[in-house]
């Protein structure tokens, strides 16, 4: 079975992701226990984690090198995305980082039984907490960043910010975007 690629498609990583689930039931129910909430995120805000979006990372590419963060050392606490990020793929960015310090010690156990490469589960995770308007909603506004209405998911979490209610606007149909 070969780990999604950045190119393959949402179809693909879930299909990709479900036969790693097979083998792996006790991750999954895990993660299932341990999901990522706006509780954990209100925690990491309290424990100093912050955005940082340096000029450093203008030398490399957005696709190659998007964002980081560094659950293991604990004084730093920051993540940090790529300057030229925006909509979608800041916020699908910033999502993989939260879930990286989220789920950090569920996958620090797992690493000791032979699990080594987290990042197919991690994007895949990221992905399905972003899409929730309730989550992405609640980490853009406690990160201080600029919400932004570029599919459903966005536009349920953020219209109300935008539009007085009585203002009629049609919109296209808004998928969830995923790949």
């Amino acid at each position: 079975m070969d780990k999604p690629k950045y190119t393959d498609s949402w179809r693909d990583h879930c299909n990709y992701i479900n036969l790693f689930f097979e083998n792996n039931q006790d991750l999954k129910d895990q993660l299932k226990i341990n999901q990522l909430s706006k509780t954990s995120i209100d925690l990491m805000i309290e424990l100093g984690w912050h955005i940082k979006r340096p000029p450093s990372f203008l030398k490399f590419s957005a696709k190659k090198s998007c964002g980081s963060c560094s659950p293991d050392i604990g004084f730093l606490r920051r993540i940090m995305l790529h300057p030229i990020l925006e909509h979608y793929d800041r916020d699908k960015t910033l999502f993989h980082e939260l879930s990286h310090i989220h789920y950090d010690s569920v996958f620090k156990v797992f690493a000791k039984n032979g699990l080594h490469n987290s990042e197919p589960v991690i994007e895949w995770l990221a992905r399905k907490h972003r899409a929730n308007p309730v989550l992405l909603k609640h980490a853009i506004h406690l990160f201080e960043l600029e919400p932004h209405i570029y599919d459903l998911p966005s536009y349920l979490a953020f219209a109300e910010d935008y539009f007085i209610s009585d203002r009629k606007i049609n919109f296209p149909k808004l998928e969830i975007l995923m790949d």
